[in-house]
């Protein structure tokens, strides 16, 4: 199933509680990504969001990625995906960069692998309140399966792994043009919202002076009804 955008623009008025779900042609499948944190990007207000390890976990941990199992029932584990189905046949597993949030076998499979959030998760700020993206990083690993094939000598001494050959890190940020428009929508929107309590500010205001000029007003007829009993007398 195609879900989704294509991940370059969402719907405006986003909610922290809300799943994004977006199409990546690179990875030939649907995910989606969850709120992180807020975050402020050239001054703008954003949300961030970004793909939980259960998108890409394994079998037993999230049943609903059974149908990325290719061939059916042959998982390899959380955190890579084969994606030979839609790339001709050629064994080619995708990934986080340095296996990040995949399974420790991948890991230690390969000399140098140093998963880390910061540097290779992948990222997307988005304003809420108009849906534009502020600022994302995909990032992706592409790999190939190694595997012994005991009918072809070459491989002899060749043990299976899944093995790194790039990664990649697409990054995007807002430009000045852009934030400076983006920037009047959320002057405007900072005014509206604050005017309930501007309105309420002013009605205490406005009320607290009522009252003392009430209060004034009585005060001299309230010392000559007191007085006037004494006069008669």
């Amino acid at each position: 199933m195609i879900n989704g955008t294509n991940g370059a623009s969402f719907h405006p008025i986003i909610t922290k509680n809300e799943t994004l779900y977006m199409f990546s042609s690179d990875l030939c499948r649907s995910l989606y990504a969850l709120y992180e944190e807020d975050v402020t990007v050239k001054g703008i207000p954003g949300y961030r969001f970004v793909p939980p390890s259960e998108v890409f976990a394994n079998l037993t941990v999230n049943p609903a990625n059974a149908g990325f199992c290719v061939p059916a029932g042959n998982c390899l584990g959380s955190g890579v995906l084969n994606v030979s189905g839609c790339k001709q046949g050629a064994p080619i597993i995708m990934s986080s960069p340095h296996f990040y949030q995949a399974d420790e076998k991948f890991v230690q499979d390969v000399f140098g692998m140093k998963p880390k959030k910061e540097q290779h998760e992948t990222t997307i700020d988005i304003n809420p309140l108009t849906g534009i993206i502020l600022q994302a990083a995909k990032r992706l690993q592409i790999n190939v399966y190694v595997e012994k094939i005991p009918t072809f000598s070459q491989t002899g001494n060749v043990r299976t792994v899944v093995f790194p050959v790039v990664y990649l890190n697409e990054s995007v940020i807002i430009d000045d043009t852009s934030v400076k428009k983006l920037r009047v929508i959320v002057t405007e929107q900072n005014v509206v919202v604050n005017v309930p309590f501007i309105l309420i500010g002013l009605g205490i205001i406005l009320g607290g002076v009522f009252m003392f000029l009430m209060c004034r007003q009585k005060t001299p007829e309230s010392t000559a009804a007191e007085r006037q009993p004494l006069l008669s007398s």
